[in-house]
């Protein structure tokens, strides 16, 4: 039996390897879109998260730019229909979290991953770190008009901005411990603010029963989320929408703080 001639068997191999490298590729694909869903699986399995982020396009105007942690930005555009200051980590950040240390996990983020730059992950860390007047001049440097954050208590902390408390300072050049003192001994977190708790704009939000904070009005509260419009000093200057929202947007302010006033507040543990 005649063999088969050496280049037809080169090419025979190159299909095979292309076949296998398409294949690897699709199963790389699917399995970081499983992956990069879950957040949002996370959201759609919690009705309050569902309502925070439904509520979110009614209560802000629709070219409100929000200023949240990264997690949730992809949920502001996606479920909420509002645009995210960031929705993705940067790169150096997602080589440093936990899942990024599994060596299939980095190469799919590799591959297919979108990135923040650097520079701005960094600038919102700050921003929730800094004092508010501090806090506005990097806000408004992103044209943002309203923020959110996130006080949930679900057993997974995706919707616990007091959890990520300590990465996020980290991340701004500061120790999360010198703000709050989170005790994760005991099955039910607890946490202890510090006198300097007040000069963190992100807990000055988070805790605004502690705090009384000055540029930023609470519209819309529930029991993962509190969604404030940030309210720029005039002689600044400030995005459009802090200033020229419609009347219907100041009525629901109206509201739903006299809505609020009514409601339980967030008991600190």
């Amino acid at each position: 039996m005649a063999e088969t001639p050496q280049p037809k068997k080169l090419l025979l191999v190159g299909l095979v390897i292309i076949v296998l490298l398409l294949s690897a590729l699709v199963s790389l694909k699917l399995d970081f879109d499983n992956r990069d869903m879950l957040f949002q699986s996370i959201i759609r399995e919690n009705p309050d998260g569902m309502e925070a982020f439904r509520e979110l396009s009614e209560v802000t105007p629709p070219d409100a730019v929000i200023f949240s942690w990264w997690d949730y930005g992809r949920a502001i555009e996606e479920l909420g229909a509002r645009r995210a200051v960031v929705a993705y980590p940067s790169r150096d950040i997602s080589q440093s979290i936990a899942a990024s240390q599994n060596p299939v996990y980095a190469l799919e983020m590799m591959l297919f991953g979108s990135y923040e730059s650097s520079e701005k992950i960094r600038d919102v860390a700050r921003a929730f770190l800094l004092s508010e007047n501090e806090s506005l001049r990097i806000m408004r440097k992103y044209g943002a008009t309203h923020v959110m954050v996130f006080h949930g208590k679900d057993d997974r902390g995706a919707f616990n901005d007091v959890q990520k408390f300590y990465w996020i300072a980290r991340i701004a050049g500061h120790n999360g411990s010198e703000y709050i003192r989170i005790d994760g001994t005991s099955p039910k977190l607890s946490y202890e603010l510090t006198p300097k708790a007040e000069q963190a704009t992100m807990l000055r939000l988070l805790f605004d029963e502690n705090f009384s904070p000055q540029h930023f009005r609470k519209i819309y509260e529930n029991a993962v989320t509190k969604i404030y419009r940030i309210v720029y000093p005039t002689f600044t200057g400030s995005p459009s929408q802090s200033g020229s929202e419609p009347c219907w947007i100041h009525v629901r302010e109206q509201l739903v703080t006299a809505s609020l006033a009514q409601r339980a507040t967030y008991t600190l543990l």
